[in-house]
């Protein structure tokens, strides 16, 4: 209820400040590659929890308001995707069959970015926040699968890219989501290609 809520909110808000300020629309899509405990977080039997030697891939639109110049708020909808490797497991000395870890993140946020030339041309920093909703799921070849949700928990990211035209940019961030799976965030860096179209 609270996320549809903020959903409204952010629609509506998106409509007054279309009528002020000018808008452009987009797509973005990347890779993901996980960092910290996403990546290498282990279980006291050794079985990784997380993301180990995997990565992801993203997609999503995002609506731009630009106030100044230099300056944009990003109104921002992403899902992430995540699969680690297939690792083997053991335990009291036997194999225990194999496990693979996968996660989706459903983000919606709104990032400031400071354009460093304009926003048609040249480098720009980012910072945002987000509300997300969290699903790891474990696949096991010789037990019952298992698989948790969490929603409503809070992100945050910072990056940068360099706008080419108006069209097109490419983009890095590093983003973190707060979690509780064995370890306390979901943490990767993204790099995204982004479209735009006016609006």
């Amino acid at each position: 209820m609270r996320m549809s809520g903020l959903i409204l909110s952010l629609l509506a808000c998106s409509g007054l400040m279309a009528q002020r300020f000018p808008v452009t629309g987009g797509l973005q899509v990347g890779l993901g590659i996980p960092v910290g405990g996403f990546a290498d977080k282990r279980d006291p039997s050794g079985a990784y929890l997380g993301a180990n030697e995997g990565g992801g891939v993203h997609f999503g639109g995002h609506l731009d308001f630009s106030f100044a110049l230099h300056h944009q708020i990003r109104l921002v909808a992403n899902v992430n995707g995540f699969a680690s490797r297939e690792q083997d497991l053991y335990g009291a000395g036997s194999y225990q069959g194999t496990r693979q870890n996968a996660f989706s993140v459903a983000q919606l946020g709104a990032d400031y970015v400071c354009n460093l030339r304009s926003p048609s041309m040249g480098a720009y920093v980012l910072a945002g926040v987000s509300l997300n909703r969290v699903k790891a799921k474990a696949d096991f070849s010789r037990y019952a699968d298992t698989e948790t949700t969490q929603s409503g928990r809070f992100g945050a990211r910072i990056g940068g890219g360099y706008t080419f035209n108006q069209v097109f940019s490419l983009e890095g961030h590093l983003n973190r989501v707060s979690v509780d799976l064995g370890y306390d965030a979901l943490t990767w860096v993204g790099v995204s290609a982004v479209f735009r179209f006016g609006l």
